[in-house]
């Protein structure tokens, strides 16, 4: 984190001057006119011990007070950077997992709409394939609770969406496993499928906000 702004500073040549009208008052300023008196009265005060004392303190400033200030600002940077990259990897690895599950339970209610045909139950048939789309989501959802606290930035915020995004597939899809008739059904094939699209734009801005 930045410090605080730096209270500015006079420059040491208008600090002695304003501290030349202050110790004269009005005839300093008067005497300043004629180039004679003017120069020894600022010779006058640069000899002041007071006045070459505070000057000097006003001169002090470290040379390298910004470089600390800005140091580890970078040096956070970078390991967050690699907090992120190597959380992204892990998560990403949970990604292609809950994909492959994902893919399979596609192909399983495929398949129960066949068996469906030769007088299966499609409806149990399809909760099956449900509750496994919902239990690989949990999953997904405890990767990312896993690695999640060790990022930060844009990571961080898009991790969080992504779990928001993973979770309210799990849950929309448990849901729809006690749904038997045809409208519920066609309300809840709607909201699977616009968890979908979240979830995979979550999934998408997570790979660049965290891969780097």
């Amino acid at each position: 984190m930045m410090g605080l702004p730096m209270r500015p500073r006079l420059p040491l040549a208008l600090g002695l001057l304003a501290l030349g009208l202050v110790a004269g008052g009005c005839g300093a300023v008067e005497s300043l006119k004629d180039p004679e008196t003017a120069t020894e009265a600022q010779a006058a005060v640069v000899e002041d011990p007071q006045v070459v004392e505070t000057a000097a303190v006003m001169a002090e400033e470290p040379p390298a007070e910004t470089a600390v200030e800005t140091a580890p600002v970078e040096t956070a940077t970078e390991e967050t950077a690699a907090d992120n990259a190597g959380a992204w990897r892990e998560i990403d690895t949970g990604v292609q997992r809950f994909a492959g599950k994902l893919d399979a339970a596609t192909q399983a209610v495929a398949s129960c709409q066949t068996d469906a045909a030769a007088g299966e139950d499609f409806a149990a048939c399809q909760g099956v394939a449900f509750e496994a789309i919902a239990a690989a989501g949990d999953e997904l959802v405890a990767i990312v609770d896993g690695a999640a606290p060790r990022t930060g930035g844009d990571c961080r915020s898009a991790l969080d969406a992504l779990r928001a995004a993973t979770s309210e597939m799990s849950a929309d899809h448990r849901t729809a496993i006690d749904i038997t008739d045809l409208t519920g059904l066609e309300t809840a094939y709607a909201e699977i499928a616009a968890d979908a699209g979240a979830y995979a734009d979550a999934a998408m801005t997570a790979a660049g906000a965290c891969a780097g």
